[in-house]
């Protein structure tokens, strides 16, 4: 008797590039732990879901499921007060404005396994103090993802401890990158809320707009033709579920998030020809200093207590429309 999922460790061809190869029921999913823990690929009966890699040359970005942590999306000057102290993150002597610190980082594999039902991998990475993370972003936190595929698709399942002595903040996101399987005439996504931030040049206004009778809203459904989006959407909530529709292969993809992961940027480049994205994350745009302003609830940053612990998960489900 065949098992029904598999997971194996192996050697991308012709690169020096391990990934995790997790398969099942019409499912392959595969990630490279040391290109930022992306998950580069998601096969669902023959067709990629996801905007894959032309190459694997530079950082885990602009393909499948980039890792935002532990920020997601911008902070004004990468530039944020926490208690009374203020810090800018800078990397490799690069304020790092947008999207966290590990993407271009390797994650350690802390297992591969199969059974019956699922196939899954757990990777880790560590903000130890002494090492380069740590005096990017003092905090001592250690991040764990969990993919696995079962009958009910992909899921992301994270975990952040606080192995510190002090309190941390931290946010969390992926920017999935969806693939282009249909013309954007034929490709449409609808999210069920009608709440947008405001922005100026990328960044926050604080205000939140009623998308209800104009063109950001989601509501009903939109195709990608009409579409050129870089805004950041709010009220998500465990309950919500929003969807791509890929009309003339008659394919669907439905994407939920836990409770915590109330915001949703959407990103749809018209001349991007690969891909779009609907990012799932925690924190609004700048919500580490929306924090800072007193604006907790906006900002949705989450702050560990010492040894404290968060989890959250992200769930993808393929299907066929009727």
């Amino acid at each position: 008797m065949c098992a029904k999922y598999t997971a194996k460790t192996e050697m991308i061809p012709g690169l020096e590039i391990e990934q995790i190869v997790l398969e099942g029921e019409g499912q392959v999913a595969k990630l490279a732990p040391a290109k930022g823990g992306n998950l580069f690929s998601y096969v669902v009966d023959d067709l990629e879901m996801l905007e894959t890699p032309a190459n694997f040359d530079g950082a885990g970005t602009g393909y499948g499921f980039p890792v935002m942590f532990p920020y997601a999306n911008r902070i004004v000057d990468a530039t944020f007060q926490f208690k009374d102290k203020k810090y800018q993150v800078v990397k490799n002597g690069v304020p790092k404005v947008l999207h966290g610190i590990v993407n271009d980082e390797a994650f350690t594999v802390e297992d591969v396994c199969a059974c019956e039902d699922k196939a899954s991998a757990t990777i880790s990475i560590e903000f130890a103090p002494g090492g380069v993370l740590y005096t990017i972003f003092p905090f001592y936190l250690k991040l764990y993802m969990t993919y696995s595929i079962s009958k009910d698709g992909l899921r992301l399942d994270w975990a952040v401890e606080n192995k510190d002595s002090k309190e941390a903040p931290f946010g969390f996101g992926v920017h999935t990158f969806f693939n282009k399987l249909d013309p954007v005439t034929d490709t449409f996504v609808t999210v069920p809320n009608r709440l947008m931030m405001e922005t100026d040049n990328c960044y926050p206004t604080r205000k939140m707009l009623d998308t209800q009778g104009t063109s950001w809203d989601l509501s009903e459904g939109k195709c990608l033709a009409e579409m050129n989006f870089d805004n950041l959407f709010g009220g998500f909530d465990s309950s919500k579920v929003s969807t791509i529709e890929y009309r003339k292969s008659g394919r669907k993809l439905e994407l939920r998030a836990s409770d915590d992961m109330k915001y949703m940027v959407i990103f749809t480049p018209p001349m991007r020809a690969g891909g779009f994205c609907l990012e799932n994350q925690t924190n609004a745009t700048d919500g580490f200093n929306m924090l800072a302003q007193g604006k907790k609830d906006m900002g949705n940053v989450i702050v560990l207590p010492a040894g404290g612990r968060h989890e959250g998960w992200i769930t993808l489900q393929a299907g066929y429309l009727k």
